[in-house]
Formats: C-alpha cells, sequence, structure tokens
C-alpha cells in the first residue's frame, strides 16, 4: 500500500511538472537559462525530466544550497536544496562567450566608500590609504567588507593591492629575468628568485601607462609588486555549492507579512544574486510558481541596488495565495516597508 502511495505522489508531480517546464522552454530566448529549485525527494526526476526536454547538452550545472548544520534523521539528514541550471542553448553562450560572474561580497560597498574618500580628501593617495585602513579596522571581524582589507592603496586609477609579480616556482630556466629600475634611485630593482611573472615587453607596457601599473617600495632594495585593482576583479564565479542558512527567507517573508504567513519561501537574496549573474538589463524573469512572490521582490532589490532594470512576471494558480500573499509583498516593497520582525542574523559557516 505504501508503494502505491508513494508511486501516486510521484505520478502527481510528474503529471503537473512535464507541461509546465515543456512551456517554460517554448518561453525562453535563445540566450536565455532558467533555474529549478528541488530537494531530495524529486531531484533524480526532475534531472532526467530537465534532459529529455532541454536536452543534456544544455545542461550547465547543479548548484547546492546548504540550508543548515544540523539534522534530526536518524541515518542521513537532508539540510539541502538543489538548483538546476540549464540554456536552451549552450552552445549560442559558449560562441557569444558569455561569463557568468557575481559580484563578490562587500566589494561594491568598499569601491563606494572609497570615492566618497577620494571626493573628500581631494586625491591625496597617503590620507586615503591612511583612513583606509582605519575604516577597515572599525569593520566588525564577519563583515563582508573587510574580506578587501588588502586593497588600501590608491592612485589615479583606483583601489588596488600590491600583488605578488614573482614567476610561478615551476622549475622553468627560461622564466623572465631582466632588470626594471626604481623611479627614484634609479637602479635596478631587487628580483625574485624565480624571475618575472610577465615578459619584458608586457612589464615596460605596464611602465609606461599612466598611472604605472607597478608598485615600487622605498627604494630598489624592495622586490616591486604589480597593481591588482578591485575595481578589475570586483567579480568571482558562481559556486556549486554555497551556505545560507534557510531560516533567513522565512523570516524574510515574516518580516513583510506577520508570523507564520508562508511555509518555505524561496530566499530573496540567493534569487537576487543568480538573477544578477543570469539576466541583463532590460530582461524579463518569469517565475511560474509566484508563491510568497520571492522572485518579484529579488528583481525589485536588483533594480533599485543597480542601474540595470529588469521586468518580472510571476504566476500564483492559487487565487488565495496572489491575493494575500504575492501582491502585498510586491506592493510593500514598491511602496517601501517596515519589517515586523526583528530580522534573522546568521553565522558564517566555520
Amino acid at each position: 500500500f505504501l508503494k502505491k502511495e508513494v508511486k501516486k505522489i510521484h505520478d502527481k508531480w510528474l503529471t503537473m511538472a512535464y507541461p509546465r517546464l515543456r512551456l517554460l522552454r517554448e518561453f525562453l530566448t535563445q540566450d536565455g537559462s532558467i533555474v529549478v529549485s528541488i530537494d531530495e525527494n524529486e531531484f533524480s526526476s526532475l534531472s532526467l525530466l530537465m534532459d529529455e526536454l532541454f536536452g543534456r547538452q544544455n545542461r550547465i550545472g547543479t548548484i547546492v544550497w546548504q540550508k543548515g548544520k544540523k539534522g534530526d534523521a536518524k541515518l542521513l539528514p537532508s539540510i539541502h536544496e538543489y538548483l538546476c541550471v540549464y540554456a536552451r542553448d549552450k552552445n549560442l553562450l559558449t560562441k557569444q562567450n558569455v561569463k557568468w560572474r557575481r559580484r563578490k561580497a562587500g566589494a561594491d560597498e568598499v569601491l563606494a566608500y572609497y570615492e566618497d574618500l577620494k571626493n573628500e580628501l581631494a586625491g591625496d593617495h597617503e590620507a586615503i590609504r591612511t583612513a583606509m585602513m582605519e575604516w577597515y579596522r572599525s569593520l566588525k571581524k564577519d563583515d563582508p567588507r573587510k574580506a578587501h582589507k588588502h586593497y588600501n592603496w590608491s592612485d589615479d586609477r583606483g583601489l588596488y593591492f600590491p600583488d605578488n609579480f614573482a614567476g610561478p616556482d615551476d622549475g622553468r630556466e627560461s622564466r623572465p629575468r631582466y632588470d626594471i629600475l626604481h623611479p627614484t634611485t634609479k637602479k635596478p630593482c631587487k628580483m625574485p628568485s624565480t624571475g618575472w611573472r610577465w615578459e619584458e615587453p608586457t612589464t615596460i607596457a605596464a611602465l609606461k601607462e599612466e598611472p604605472p601599473r607597478i608598485h615600487f617600495g622605498k627604494s630598489h632594495a624592495t622586490i616591486p609588486c604589480r597593481k591588482s585593482y578591485l575595481f578589475e576583479i570586483d567579480q568571482e564565479p558562481l559556486q556549486s555549492v554555497f551556505y545560507k542558512d534557510g531560516r533567513a527567507a522565512t523570516l524574510q517573508v515574516e518580516g513583510i507579512l506577520g508570523e507564520g504567513a508562508f511555509p518555505y519561501p524561496k530566499d530573496k537574496d540567493i534569487l537576487a544574486e543568480l538573477i544578477g549573474v543570469l539576466t541583463d538589463d532590460g530582461d524579463l524573469v518569469l517565475d511560474s510558481f509566484g508563491g510568497s512572490g520571492s522572485t518579484g521582490h529579488a528583481v525589485l532589490s536588483l533594480n533599485h541596488m543597480g542601474k540595470k532594470k529588469r521586468n518580472f512576471i510571476l504566476i500564483e494558480l492559487d487565487k488565495e495565495t496572489a491575493q494575500t500573499k504575492t501582491a502585498p509583498r510586491l506592493s510593500a516593497c514598491i511602496d517601501g516597508y517596515k519589517e515586523k520582525t526583528k530580522p534573522f542574523r546568521q553565522s558564517n559557516l566555520s
């Protein structure tokens, strides 16, 4: 009897999922993509279904979201969800050299603070560096902005970090070795034992730029470094596994609609990051399971924070949910809202 009931539930899920996913594929632009969130119960079925509808060749990958650190199962606790990512045409994305990159946490805030300092201190780079280091020290240890504390040097190009300029210790005898003259002493700088990272023409070009892309010490006794600018590397690839406490999403909704408003909502911040990576200015985001309105909230947040504007359509088949949950949440986001409950402070994964 139990096997029959499980099969009945499974067949019902497939009957619901197949036609909807097939239709969603038709809605995608040729360079579009789809992300489907699923738990352990139907993950294998969904993978086969997506392979059939979108083609195995268009599978981008699977992201694992760890939602907790403990579980109460007697054998193996399920503390994660899967995000299955497929493209309408993966080959087209490859031909167009599409790169999905997310903003490094805290980088935008650091750069914004730096720009304010530049204006306040009239481009005095020594004073800017002192102020930046003091600001970094004032931040809490788990503040994402503090992860960029090594970016505290400044020139007319921007905020940078003097990065290693030595060639890798790979035993290569022909590693570039040439003199780099110190701008003040005019003597050859100390050379790393493994030679330079760049060939000489690249270094010459870097020195000719204004300002130069080589960082020198006070004298030629210090090995020079290459300047790594935060604004040039403030993006990074998506991670296939990440941690965020699953309770945060529930409290996001309860902070707007009240306690117990919606069970197991999607996390607005996670959706915002994915949408920010997978879409561009003017794109349309479609969610066929509108639910509590997390996707719409995510798009509105992105539009508020950046210069790019996305549009969205949410579909919710349950009329009561649409009228009492989805629409009120989106209205609150548009009008501005104050949370009714204390926001949840998550801890980082150690």
